[in-house]
């Protein structure tokens, strides 16, 4: 499909993964569990609070430029959650169709994928934010008067660069040739942090030995992607 300017007009299918502790590390690579479902999605933005700071010399105001980000903002918008997933992107305890929220919660890390759909047959941009948790949120609810209010939820979310390389989101349109069909097809079965293929971290997933050949076959799967 060759490349054309289209607009985006939608947001859609919101997922998640939680990001395994101890492996966003300077030297090493970050790894998620599986990815999940956030049902629902009405909206999502995304502020990566840009700056550009300038130090003037020999008469140019901007003789020397560094841009940078802070924080990631991220807002979304949902009609409604689980109250299982509610409970594990806050960090709270779910059990027996109950969630108890106690001071001491703490939000884990996050990867955050959408897809944000563009005029044209089929052709979407696919996201992945990759390092980020979300805070309490606050709700009102009204009663029920003349006229019916359909509520949704508001989630606000912080995220960051990956300490492991500084990335902190990976997108792909699927109408850009020089994005290969599996990275399309595959994009949301697991969080993808590059388009290319390089080795990364490796997670054993099996192995088996034959004792009569003295060989031992080991099955390995990418980490993250």
């Amino acid at each position: 499909m060759a490349y054309a300017a289209r607009p985006a007009f939608g947001a859609s299918d919101l997922v998640y993964a939680l990001m395994n502790a101890g492996t966003d590390v300077k030297g090493g690579a970050a790894t998620f569990g599986a990815v999940k479902p956030l049902a629902g999605l009405g909206k999502i933005s995304v502020n990566p609070n840009p700056s550009v700071v300038k130090l003037a010399g020999d008469d140019d105001a901007a003789q020397h430029a560094l841009a940078s980000i802070g924080k990631i903002d991220v807002a979304v918008d949902l009609n409604d959650i689980s109250p299982e997933a509610e409970a594990e992107i806050f960090g709270h305890t779910y059990a027996a169709g109950g969630i108890v929220k106690n001071e001491n919660d703490q939000p884990p890390r996050l990867a955050l994928g959408y897809k944000v759909k563009h005029t044209g047959s089929n052709v979407y941009t696919y996201v992945w934010l990759f390092n980020g948790y979300f805070m309490p949120y606050d709700e009102a609810n009204d009663t029920k008067a003349e006229t019916v209010a359909l509520r949704r939820k508001s989630l606000k979310a912080e995220f960051f660069p990956l300490a492991s390389t500084g990335a902190w989101e990976f997108k792909i349109r699927t109408d850009d040739a020089n994005v290969a069909a599996a990275l399309v097809s595959g994009f949301f079965s697991t969080v993808v942090q590059s388009g290319s293929a390089h080795l990364g971290a490796f997670t054993l997933t099996s192995g088996v030995g034959d004792a009569s050949e003295k060989t031992i076959t080991l099955t390995f799967a990418k980490a993250g992607g």
